[in-house]
C-alpha cells in the first residue's frame, strides 16, 4: 500500500523548489564572439525572490563551468579576489539590484576564450548560480573604420568623414588621418551613442590640389594592442589642361604643312577629371565630337586646297574649358608651265662674258677708227684716187674685225655651248654685236 503521507511531504518538498526556481532565473546568450583587442560584452539579465529586495547582493563573474571554481573574471564585493589576468578590465554593466548582470571585458585576448557564468550573493544562506554558462570565443581583429566619399575639386575645402561603430563603452579607440596634403589638415572627433551602440566619428578639412589626384587617404582607428584602418583614392576633379594638338605631320607653331592629294589625320588630346566633351570645329561647323577618353581624332582622306583653313579643338567638362587651333597649309605640286628651262651657268656666264666683251671691243675700235683717220681739210678737193683708198682700208678693217669675232666665237662653242638647249645663233650674235657699235654715216660726209 502507498504511504500517502509520505507522499504528500514529498510533493510539498518538490513544489516548494520549483516555486523556488522559478524567482531565481537569467537571460544570457550560450556564446559570445569577440574580437581581439577589442571588448567583449556578455549581455545578461536576472530575477531573484523579493523578499531578498532590501539586500544588498554580490555579483560574481567565473571563468568556469564549477560554481566554486577559479579564475574570478569578476567580484563586485571586493575587486582583489579577481583573477590578476582580469584586474581593471571587467565591469558590469547596469545595478545589480535592478537585474543587470551584463560583463565587459576589455581588450580581449585569445586567453579569455572559455565558458562563463554568474552567480549572485545576498548573504551566505540566499545565493544562486546560474545555468548553463555563456562561452565565450576569440576571433582575430578585423573591424574597419569607414570612409564617407565625397566630391572633391581642385582648389575647392573639402570635409571627409570617418566613423567607426563599437558596443565597447570602456576604452576609446582612437582615429587618426595620413594625408597626402603638405600642411597639416585640420580635424574635429565627436562620440554619439544610440542604445549599446557607440559611433566614433573624426571629420578632416583639406584642400586637394591637381598633384593629389590618385593618391591615397587614409583613416587608421587604434586600440591598446590592435589597429586597422581604411582608405580612399582621391579623385580630384579640375578643367581641361594641357591640351595639345598633333599628327602623322609634323605640327609646328600650331600649323601644318600637307602636301596636296595625301591623307593625313590630327589627334587633339587634353587631360581632365571628369573626361571632357572634345569638339573639332572649322569655319564655325562642327566636324567631330566626343565625350571620352579625352582625345579626338580629326581625318583628312585626301587633302585638297579646299581644306586650307583654321581649325579649332574644343575641350570642355562642368570645370571649365580649354581650346587650341591648327592652321592647315597645303603644298601644291609644280606643273610644267611653272618650271624654268635649266641653263648650266658656265653656259650663262659665258655668253654674259662675250657681251660684255663685244661691246668693250666695239668701243675700242671705233675709238681707234676715229683716230687714225687723216684729218679732211674742206679747202681741199679730195681727188678720186684717195677717196678708193680709204674705202680699201675701212674694208680690210671691217674684215680683220669680222675673222676675230669669229674666231673667239668657235673657241666658246669648242667649249661646251653646243648643247642645243643652250648654243646660241653666233651670227644673230655678230649681228646684235655691231648693232650696238654702228658706223656713223656722217663720218664719211666729207669723203
Amino acid at each position: 500500500m502507498w504511504d500517502w503521507t509520505m507522499m504528500g511531504k514529498s510533493y510539498f518538498f518538490l513544489s516548494l523548489l520549483q516555486a523556488v526556481s522559478m524567482e531565481w532565473t537569467i537571460n544570457a546568450p550560450l556564446e559570445v564572439t569577440a574580437q581581439r583587442g577589442l571588448c567583449a560584452r556578455i549581455p545578461c539579465h536576472y530575477s531573484y525572490p523579493s523578499h531578498l529586495n532590501k539586500i544588498t547582493p554580490v555579483g560574481i563573474w567565473i571563468n568556469d563551468e564549477n560554481w566554486n571554481a577559479r579564475p574570478i573574471a569578476f567580484y563586485s564585493g571586493d575587486r582583489s579576489r579577481e583573477s590578476p589576468k582580469f584586474h581593471n578590465r571587467t565591469r558590469l554593466s547596469g545595478d545589480l539590484r535592478d537585474g543587470h548582470c551584463s560583463l565587459a571585458i576589455d581588450n580581449i585576448t585569445q586567453e579569455d576564450e572559455g565558458p562563463y557564468h554568474f552567480r549572485i550573493k545576498f548573504n551566505d544562506k540566499d545565493s544562486y548560480s546560474f545555468f548553463p554558462v555563456t562561452r565565450l570565443r576569440v576571433s582575430d581583429f578585423t573591424d574597419k573604420p569607414s570612409i564617407f566619399p565625397v566630391e572633391t575639386v581642385e582648389g575647392k575645402t573639402v570635409n571627409v568623414t570617418c566613423t567607426f561603430n563599437t558596443t565597447c563603452d570602456g576604452t576609446a579607440p582612437t582615429l587618426t588621418w595620413v594625408t597626402p596634403t603638405d600642411e597639416p589638415p585640420s580635424v574635429s572627433h565627436s562620440v554619439t551613442q544610440w542604445g549599446d551602440n557607440l559611433t566614433y566619428t573624426s571629420v578632416v578639412s583639406l584642400t586637394p590640389a591637381l598633384k593629389h589626384h590618385g593618391q591615397i587617404l587614409t583613416c587608421r582607428v587604434g586600440y591598446q594592442t590592435v589597429s586597422s584602418e581604411q582608405t580612399l583614392t582621391l579623385t580630384v576633379q579640375y578643367s581641361p589642361q594641357n591640351l595639345s594638338i598633333t599628327s602623322s605631320d609634323k605640327v609646328n607653331n600650331s600649323w601644318v604643312s600637307i602636301k596636296e592629294g595625301n591623307s593625313t589625320v590630327i589627334l587633339c588630346t587634353v587631360q581632365s577629371f571628369p573626361a571632357s566633351n572634345l569638339t573639332w570645329r572649322h569655319l564655325g561647323v562642327t566636324l567631330n565630337r566626343t565625350s571620352s577618353n579625352n582625345e579626338l581624332w580629326l581625318e583628312f582622306p585626301q587633302v585638297t586646297p579646299r581644306l586650307t583653313g583654321v581649325y579649332q579643338c574644343v575641350a570642355e567638362n562642368k570645370h571649365g574649358t580649354a581650346e587650341r587651333t591648327v592652321t592647315l597649309t597645303i603644298e601644291l605640286p609644280a606643273t610644267h608651265g611653272q618650271r624654268l628651262p635649266v641653263i648650266p651657268l658656265a653656259a650663262a656666264a659665258g655668253v654674259v662674258f662675250l657681251i660684255i666683251l663685244s661691246s668693250v671691243i666695239c668701243c675700242i675700235l671705233k675709238s681707234r677708227w676715229r683716230t687714225d683717220r687723216p684729218p679732211v681739210d674742206a679747202s681741199r678737193t679730195v681727188t678720186r684716187e684717195e677717196s678708193g683708198i680709204v674705202q680699201m682700208r675701212e674694208r680690210q678693217m671691217q674684215e680683220e674685225r669680222y675673222k676675230m669675232h669669229r674666231t673667239r666665237s668657235e673657241t666658246a662653242q669648242d667649249k661646251g655651248l653646243k648643247d642645243p638647249k643652250t648654243t646660241l645663233n653666233m651670227n644673230q650674235l655678230h649681228e646684235d654685236i655691231y648693232a650696238n657699235c654702228p658706223m656713223e654715216d656722217s663720218i664719211y660726209a666729207n669723203v
